[in-house]
């Protein structure tokens, strides 16, 4: 009787507790637009957490980097962080990152209007070789100039975007346009699209060779 006694104490043990946590603002990535909340899980706890509280930290983070939202990446990573306990590790870190999304602006005073200029009259674009592609000017996520159509290097940054569109197809994005780069670092250049079902899905881009961006990027 004393040892089917201590084994129902062991699993009333083993089952935990249920407590509340809060997701915090451990780090991120202002250049990249990455938001990493986590919060800490020890043996024994049923830890519950606040999706919503979570989007919401996240989102706050974005605004003040002159984002306007943020989304999961989807999915949480744990580590142990303290050896020991009946289970071999007493002390989890639960991480969860998020993507900063939108182009808003940072907090600033607001100026004055500037006051009210004559309508300069249009200049007539150049003329164009009958064999040469049309100039169109590119932009990207933040109204940067990035190429312009129509020159060598135009039409080669039109294909590496055409390459980034097809990277996001193979995740299931259906592009409601074609994606438009936001950053570049050394050889690479990362594009963002806008998916017809909301989602945001990025790529990266080196040397015109396209795949998905995962987490680790």
């Amino acid at each position: 009787m004393t040892k089917i006694l201590a084994a129902l104490a062991l699993a009333a043990l083993l089952s935990g507790c249920a407590v509340t946590r809060d997701w915090s603002a451990t780090g991120g990535s202002r250049a990249d637009g990455v938001v990493r909340l986590a919060y800490e899980s020890h043996e024994m706890e049923d830890v519950r957490v606040s999706e919503a509280q979570a989007v919401k930290l996240a989102a706050q983070r974005c605004k003040t980097w002159g984002y306007s939202g943020a989304e999961a990446f989807g999915g949480v990573t744990r580590q142990c962080t303290k050896f020991g306990g009946f289970s071999g590790c007493s002390q989890w870190t639960v991480t969860k990152e998020f993507q900063c999304t939108g182009t808003g602006t940072a907090t600033e005073t607001s100026a004055p209007a500037p006051a009210a200029t004559p309508t300069p009259t249009p200049t007539p674009p150049p003329a164009q070789n009958a064999n040469s592609a049309p100039s169109r000017l590119i932009q990207d996520a933040r109204g940067a100039p990035v190429y312009t159509l129509g020159s060598s290097a135009g039409a080669a940054d039109q294909k590496e975007a055409e390459n980034a569109r097809v990277a996001v197809a193979s995740s299931g994005c259906q592009p409601t346009k074609l994606p438009v780069r936001f950053k570049q670092q050394h050889d690479t250049n990362f594009y963002e699209a806008r998916c017809t079902d909301g989602r945001l899905v990025h790529a990266l881009c080196t040397f015109g060779d396209c795949r998905l961006r995962t987490r680790e990027d």
